[in-house]
């Protein structure tokens, strides 16, 4: 997959982000196992990182354990490299076996995107195979709301162990 990628963005030119990873419950961290959410729509959710953002949830989830708050230490941030994706696929089920549709933030450069924080926001829906079709782009929507996490680089809830 990533040499796919890498010749597509080398060779052809076809941009600096990668496709949607099929294979991202084998390749990818699950950081957080099936779950009820309390956003999303309630949808019970799971969550993958690929290899440039697993450093950085690791870190983020120690320094929240270690600050014994259950939040990052008062003026501390996280940030994200640029490459980094998080993958939320949402589930119409709490024992998350009824696929509804993937959330996708991919980190861009500094300037790739500053109105929504430097990061694409898409929504991935699965086809009558559970496979995944074109992504559609939810920046203004998905940013509205992830814009209260600032401090956690727009990745989630500043409030509790991620």
């Amino acid at each position: 997959m990533r040499l796919i990628w890498i010749l597509c963005s080398v060779v052809l030119g076809c941009g600096e982000d990668p496709p949607f990873p099929e294979d991202y419950q084998t390749s990818w961290q699950e950081v957080v196992p099936c779950s009820q959410g309390s956003v999303h729509d309630g949808n019970s959710i799971r969550i993958f990182v690929n290899d440039v953002a697993q450093p950085t949830w690791s870190d983020w989830k120690q320094r929240v354990q270690d600050s014994g708050l259950g939040i990052l230490p008062p003026g501390e941030m996280i940030e994200f490299q640029p490459g980094a994706v998080l993958l939320k696929a949402e589930y119409g089920n709490s024992n998350c076996s009824s696929l509804k549709n993937w959330k996708m933030m991919t980190r861009l450069v500094v300037g790739g995107d500053t109105a929504n924080g430097n990061w694409r926001w898409e929504t991935i829906l699965p086809d009558d195979e559970q496979q995944p079709q074109q992504p559609t782009t939810g920046g203004v929507a998905c940013f509205d709301c992830h814009q209260n996490y600032r401090r956690t680089d727009y990745a989630g809830n500043s409030q509790s162990v991620p």
